[in-house]
């Protein structure tokens, strides 16, 4: 079975960190450039972001991408060991 593609975010973290800021999900969704239904459905957890989505959802929360989505920190890990 093929593995999905995308990362799944921490939920965790993207709630922690929306509530420090004070920012709501509309917002982050807005500054991303998301509509909020697809925002929902990647902290739900039912799609998955691509890096380039992974990195304006975390610009967009003043954090580091691999904050958001630790599996980020894998392709990292990756492409410096090649």
């Amino acid at each position: 079975m093929a593995r999905p593609q995308g990362h799944s975010i921490s939920r965790y973290a993207f709630e922690d960190i929306s509530r420090l800021q004070g920012v709501s999900q509309k917002k982050v969704a807005d500054m991303a450039g998301l509509s909020p239904a697809t925002l929902s459905c990647i902290t739900t957890g039912r799609r998955r972001a691509s890096v380039p989505l992974a990195y304006r959802i975390a610009e967009a929360m003043d954090c580091h991408p691999q904050t958001l989505f630790p599996s980020l920190s894998r392709l990292h890990s990756e492409a410096v060991a090649s």
